[in-house]
């Protein structure tokens, strides 16, 4: 019998193996510190709209028995997060929590994909900086890792340096919202188009047209530095990230990559996308 669009079977050969996966997963990140948690697959549609800002998208609606407009949960991130908001609100101290479960998302016409998708992911909630970066990164290299991936790399990107750039360049809000827009649909031509009318010549210049397509190590952030000065706190954090990563033998998986950003009124500091040979999308 044919299946719903995006569905598919899961045979017992593919199912061992994911299930071993699995258990790498949980095994280092219980040796992390973060606890397993479960949220419902039902949340209420109003919820995750107002923890999206009314941009939800892409998502199984349905009714309950009241007509309150439920959906199945289309990531992980925001019931998580409600429910370290709710039931774990005196907990003392930093909470770190892990989940592996399955989340839900029509294919979009003509991007076929699966409609249910298997997610792990851990959150650190209460503790910034630096260092809590590093954490995450590392936890992230050594799970991979863990699962038998070789050859991965995990690229990091950075809003809040992006923005420290953006800041010290003088980039008006409307442009910002072009610039957001062209990242967000990989458009590095129309990026470079935006940053040649915003800022056409002078210090700077050069930098802003190329700084989606800058990759490596502390020379990018050095560039970045020495061209853009009020830049260089948020150069000198993520620096620090990088050598905490290398203090816990993960470095050399990361590289930067200012080109991972997404949606700026969503993301504040590091974004990070993880890839493995022969895999044409993020892990």
């Amino acid at each position: 019998a044919a299946l719903p669009s995006g569905g598919k079977d899961v045979l017992a050969v593919e199912a061992q193996e994911l299930r071993g996966a699995e258990a790498a997963l949980r095994a280092r990140f219980d040796l992390y510190g973060y606890r397993e948690v479960m949220t419902p697959v039902l949340e209420f549609a109003d919820v995750v709209e107002r923890a999206q800002e009314g941009r939800l998208r892409d998502s199984f609606r349905l009714f309950d028995e009241n007509g309150r407009v439920l959906v199945l949960r289309p990531g992980l991130t925001i019931p998580v997060a409600r429910l370290v908001a709710t039931r774990m609100a005196d907990h003392p101290g930093p909470v770190r929590v892990s989940y592996l479960a399955r989340a839900f998302r029509p294919p979009s016409p003509g991007h076929p994909r699966a409609s249910e998708q298997r997610q792990a992911g851990i959150e650190l909630v209460g503790e910034g900086g630096a260092a809590a970066d590093a954490e995450v990164l590392a936890l992230l290299v050594e799970s991979l890792r863990a699962t038998g991936l070789s050859g991965m790399r995990v690229g990091v990107g950075d809003v809040s340096l992006t923005t420290a750039v953006l800041d010290g360049l003088g980039i008006s809000a409307g442009v910002r919202a072009d610039l957001s827009a062209a990242l967000a649909a990989r458009n590095f031509v129309e990026w470079r188009r935006l940053a040649a009318l915003a800022l056409p010549s002078g210090p700077g210049s050069d930098l802003l047209r190329d700084l989606p397509s800058l990759r490596g190590g502390r020379e990018v952030l050095a560039r970045i530095a020495s061209e853009v000065p009020p830049a260089a706190a948020a150069c000198e954090r993520l620096g620090l990230t990088l050598d905490l990563l290398a203090a816990q033998g993960a470095a050399d998986a990361v590289i930067l990559d200012l080109g991972i950003l997404r949606d700026w009124s969503y993301y504040s500091g590091v974004v990070v996308e993880a890839y493995a040979p022969g895999v044409g999308t993020p892990i």
